[in-house]
């Protein structure tokens, strides 16, 4: 519920554009979603935990009472991505050759950070991920072939161009897998005692997640341009 109540990820440009698919939309569409989600990501993850303990309720499976915290989310999504990104329009608009400069060191300490900290998460919970491994897979992989799908389905039905529907898949199937794990990490958040004690399993499928949609991402991008599939109206 955390993983699909993130905005999509920044490496879906990049994907995007190994598809030949249409990068002015996906750059838009990763920004539109980034600002999106300071309302967005906290409200479907409140949203849908309460549905899901109501449901379990129903059920009677037992559960442990969780609190949602809507506002603490709110508060962390605003520090982590909202003040950042304002920053980043005011440097692009008014330094842009410091905007230019600061790109590509950024963008490679952001994967630097990501890539530590996925490797700090298996290494304290290896024995977690390997015990469930299959339901892990299994989990991760359904939920993205279903938000791939969906996009692939909604470009389709609205018939937009095979372009543009390679742009809305990846951006639909790619999720900030990195957003989810700093705000697993955040105390304030999901404190280390109480109910939240072990969530060493949401840590695990989290960072597997961040793994594994940089596999699917890049073997979808291979079959498209393999197949090479363009429609007439396309260039």
């Amino acid at each position: 519920i955390l993983v699909a109540s993130c905005p999509g990820g920044n490496i879906s440009n990049f994907i995007t554009s190994l598809s030949r698919g249409n990068v002015e939309l996906s750059v838009s569409l990763t920004a539109f979603n980034t600002v999106l989600c300071i309302f967005s990501t906290p409200i479907n993850f409140a949203m849908w935990g309460r549905l899901y303990l109501r449901y379990a309720a129903k059920q009677d499976i037992i559960l442990p009472e969780l609190q949602i915290p809507f506002w603490e989310l709110f508060q962390s999504i605003i520090i982590i991505l909202g003040i950042p990104l304002v920053l980043g329009i005011l440097c692009s608009q008014y330094l842009p050759k410091v905007a230019k400069k600061l790109n590509k060191p950024l963008q490679s300490l952001s994967i630097v950070v990501f890539v530590v900290m996925v490797v700090a998460i298996f290494a304290s919970n290896f024995d977690a991920f390997m015990k469930c491994i299959q339901y892990i897979f299994l989990i991760v992989l359904i939920h993205n072939l279903l938000a791939l799908g969906i996009g692939f389905s909604a470009g389709t039905l609205f018939r937009l161009p095979y372009k543009d529907r390679r742009t809305i898949t990846i951006e639909t199937g790619i999720q900030n897998s990195g957003l989810g794990l700093i705000l697993l990490l955040n105390p304030n958040i999901f404190p280390e005692t109480g109910v939240w004690a072990n969530n060493g399993g949401m840590l695990v499928i989290t960072a597997w997640w961040g793994v594994w949609h940089i596999i699917s991402g890049l073997t979808l991008a291979y079959t498209w341009r393999l197949r090479g599939r363009k429609e007439p109206n396309e260039e």
